[in-house]
């Protein structure tokens, strides 16, 4: 157990099951590493108690499939077991969304607007085109630290950071006093998807919907089967498809 957890960097509490041949393949608590079978096992790691900064899956290289509603690792029953990590991003969708720092000139534009709006009547601040573009900017390129394709509820826990943040952004005539910015995020992460699918973007190409037609584009992304992989890694730099298919 202590070896796997130091091989695979696992951390909190968990139990490992395998297939056992003597059951017909029925999955079993794996307590002696000499109890797997001779020539491979498929292995599932189930966490009891998964650790707060365990935001990531770890794949084993060797045979066996994945089809488990658990974390499933197929693994060889020597000691020479080779682990690819895939940390699907940074980090997992954060509890509190923190708005991101932006240009000192920006900042300054947002100071006096803040001001304004405590001690003018809540006046609304209204951003040049540049000024927003690159407000949106900032706020794309974060949410694409966590994911590609967050949720609408997770839209809203941003606008709605933004609005505690810079409350002089606050939309008049609006119900919720984000509407709008909540559309322009949007729109901006459709944006910064566009441009990483020309740029070859592994992760969204793999989730891109089949098209009816060439060549042209889809609005929603396609919806993964059971079992399947929703996420693909770029290739290194300094590897290709073939040198990947040795390790």
């Amino acid at each position: 157990m202590e070896t796997l957890k130091d091989k695979l960097s696992l951390e909190g509490s968990f139990t490992l099951q395998y297939a056992d041949p003597d059951f017909g393949g029925e999955m079993v608590n794996l307590t002696n590493a000499n109890d797997l079978p001779e020539t491979c096992a498929s292995v599932q790691v189930i966490y009891t108690e998964i650790a707060e900064d365990q935001c990531y899956r770890s794949s084993l290289s060797s045979v066996g499939s994945f089809g488990s509603s658990h974390d499933t690792m197929s693994v060889s029953s020597n000691d020479d077991i080779q682990s690819v990590e895939a940390k699907l991003r940074q980090g997992c969708w954060p509890e509190v969304f923190q708005v991101p720092k932006v240009g000192p000139e920006l900042e300054l534009v947002f100071e006096d607007g803040n001001r304004k709006y405590l001690s003018e009547g809540k006046k609304h601040l209204d951003l040049s085109k540049d000024h927003k573009s690159q407000f949106l900017d900032a706020i794309a390129n974060r949410i694409w630290e966590y994911k590609a394709y967050p949720t609408h509820m997770e839209y809203t826990e941003v606008a709605k950071a933004i609005m505690r943040t810079y409350p002089c952004l606050a939309e008049k005539g609006s119900s919720s006093g984000y509407d709008e910015m909540l559309n322009s995020i949007k729109f901006k992460m459709g944006n910064l998807r566009a441009k990483m699918r020309k740029l070859d973007c592994m992760e969204l190409n793999v989730n891109s919907r089949k098209r009816s037609y060439p060549g042209t584009s889809s609005s929603k992304h396609k919806k993964p089967k059971r079992a399947e992989i929703n996420y693909l890694q770029d290739i290194p730099i300094g590897e290709d498809a073939t040198s990947m298919e040795s390790y």
